[in-house]
């Protein structure tokens, strides 16, 4: 009885101990902007850092996977740096190993060559032996022609989403701003909903949308402005 009484007890605090394990990233959305600088004697990237820890009790196994690559032409190209390699182009997923307590640096880089527009990554980060410990991070880059002086529209973050987070079925508050197209994406960069916002302080609902996170942009003709928007 006593040996099938501490069975019991091993095994709810191993429960506990998987439950309670975690994993931790600086970032979920990251934007890139600059100039494409690619030629004989000045080649350059757009990257930008972000940090992930492992805050288990435990040294385990993870895995990252580039789920989205969405590149505006065949001028430009992305890669992944993690905490122990940077990896060509064509490798979409690498695994690695991490002790309790250590966090390391990703880099996600695109090369632009010589073209302009928008590219979207996004990079998931899993324990291999637990898929519940995820982390999902969606980076933006924008590039703009540094040979010819044209500058595509660049990005900022002018206008404000009230309330945020919001609930389900609610609406939110587009305030900052008078008009514009509104376009409001999944983390995959999927279109969900455009809309003209013609007043100040637009009320948008969410009816369509379900439970996540959102990217929102407004574009007034001379700038893309944009903001993350969580419905709980």
């Amino acid at each position: 009885m006593k040996k099938i009484f501490l069975s019991i007890i091993v095994f709810i605090s191993s429960m506990f101990y998987a439950s309670a394990q975690e994993v931790y990233s600086s970032a979920d959305t990251i934007w890139i902007t600059g100039p494409n600088k690619a030629n004989d004697s000045d080649f350059s990237d757009l990257e930008k850092d972000f940090i992930f820890k492992n805050i288990n009790a435990a040294s385990d196994s993870f895995r990252w996977v580039r789920s989205v690559n969405n590149l505006p032409s065949n001028d430009w190209e992305s890669a992944v740096c993690d905490i122990n390699l940077c990896y060509p182009t064509n490798v979409d997923s690498a695994d690695f190993e991490m002790k309790s307590g250590d966090s390391g640096i990703f880099y996600p880089h695109f090369y632009p060559g010589k073209g302009v527009g928008e590219a979207q990554m996004v990079i998931d980060i899993f324990n291999i032996h637990n898929r519940d410990q995820k982390v999902t991070i969606v980076v933006y880059a924008t590039a703009w022609d540094a040979y010819n002086g044209i500058s595509i529209l660049n990005r900022n973050s002018e206008f404000n989403i009230v309330p945020n987070p919001t609930n389900l079925g609610n609406s939110f508050i587009i305030k900052g701003s008078n008009k514009g197209l509104l376009t409001i994406r999944n983390i995959e960069g999927k279109t969900l909903l455009k809309k003209n916002i013609t007043t100040q302080n637009s009320e948008i609902n969410t009816n369509s949308l379900s439970q996540g996170v959102y990217i929102v942009e407004l574009n007034d003709g001379q700038q893309i402005k944009t903001q993350k928007l969580i419905i709980n």
